[in-house]
């Protein structure tokens, strides 16, 4: 009985992690050096100054 109840925890562990997981949605940002342009999610900005790199 002990095994049934672990066994049926530990699955309802794993599928809650496994949704939140699936769940999140995720960002993309690019920076390009010497450029003052930038790309979120395939959508391109322009800032006031260009990164680099000292």
């Amino acid at each position: 009985m002990k095994k049934l109840i672990s066994v049926i925890l530990a699955g309802f562990l794993v599928l809650s992690v496994t949704v939140t997981a699936i769940a999140a949605p995720t960002n993309n940002a690019v920076f390009y050096l010497n450029l003052n342009k930038y790309m979120v999610n395939k959508s391109q900005y322009t800032m006031d100054a260009a990164p680099f790199i000292v």
